[in-house]
């Protein structure tokens, strides 16, 4: 049992780092505030990354302000309620609504002066968790960032981040992301995975 929950979860960012990537950003809709560009990212990354026990998979899609480069938006798949433990094998946590509030406030309480609790709602009839934080402006950038965790399967999670310095950019971007839409069954396939 322990070597099949590591292969699983190897075998999910296996899947990402190779092929899933484009077919992933096929299944999440989104449309940019019209002065953002970018997209889907071109060429996969064969690297496990900064950290390969991260429990989050490569960047599948980005948008950057083409007025300033300080507002950027990004999504990933990654897992929620899930560590590697001992003998680096992927243990699961409960990944009910109020376990994902729980999940996204221990991600980031703590790295930012101020935080907002986070907040449960839905996303394309998808259960979601949100929070925002901020810092005063000075050198470190980006002043304003928004997190929302959109659950697609048991501890498996769309990852949003968005961030900007202007705070009416920041408010148009948090709320844009409202209007994601998910193909659920398209990404649950591009992941060789089912409903």
């Amino acid at each position: 049992m322990r070597n099949q929950i590591l292969l699983i979860g190897l075998l999910f960012f296996a899947i990402q780092g190779i092929a899933a990537p484009v077919d992933v950003a096929k299944a999440v809709h989104y449309t940019p505030l019209s002065n953002f560009y970018g997209g889907t990212f071109g060429a996969p990354r064969t690297d496990p990354g900064d950290n390969p026990f991260s429990m989050n998979g490569p960047e599948f899609l980005d948008y950057m302000n083409k007025n300033d480069r300080c507002d950027l938006i990004t999504f990933q798949l990654g897992f929620a309620g899930a560590y590697v433990g001992a003998g680096k094998v992927v243990k699961f946590l409960p990944t009910e609504p109020t376990d994902l509030k729980k999940y996204l406030e221990a991600e980031y309480n703590g790295r930012f002066p101020n935080i907002t609790p986070a907040v449960i709602d839905e996303i394309d009839g998808l259960t979601s968790v949100s929070l925002t934080a901020t810092r005063p402006p000075g050198p470190i950038r980006p002043y304003f960032l928004y997190f929302r965790w959109i659950q697609i399967k048991t501890n498996m999670v769309v990852k949003i981040e968005a961030v900007s310095c202007n705070t009416n950019t920041f408010m148009a971007v948090s709320n844009s992301i409202r209007s994601i839409k998910i193909d659920k069954t398209q990404l649950l396939k591009a992941l060789s995975m089912k409903d």
